[in-house]
């Protein structure tokens, strides 16, 4: 359970920006940060998602035990789970791009990190 906690805690985000009232204020950066954070546990845990599937899949086609309709649904949940794979990688392609693009001060760095 820590780790988990460690994890969701890991999401938030320090404000960088300037102090008024005694608070920092959080810019355009910090939020594109905390988006970046959230997209990243998301499509992690849509990675167990279908790595789960694609298990339920293949237990459902070992224990067919020759049952021509259980193998079949079988390779339909493990098909299901791979377009499903492809689906969650596209849209993570996707939302990178975008949060990149909203960053400020892009610059040059790797395509997967943000940098403000």
């Amino acid at each position: 359970m820590t780790g988990l906690y460690n994890q969701m805690a890991a999401i938030v985000v320090q404000c960088t920006g300037p102090v008024i009232s005694g608070n920092k204020q959080c810019t355009l950066c910090d939020f594109i940060a905390l988006l970046d954070n959230i997209k990243t546990i998301v499509f992690e845990m849509l990675a167990v998602v279908v790595m789960i599937m694609i298990l339920y899949g293949a237990y459902r086609m070992i224990l067919s035990a020759g049952d021509p309709g259980g193998y079949e649904a079988g390779k339909k949940a493990i098909a299901s789970a791979f377009i499903g794979l492809a689906i969650i990688l596209t849209s993570f392609i996707i939302v990178s791009t975008l949060l990149r693009v909203l960053a400020p001060n892009g610059g040059i760095t790797p395509w997967n990190q943000i940098q403000c």
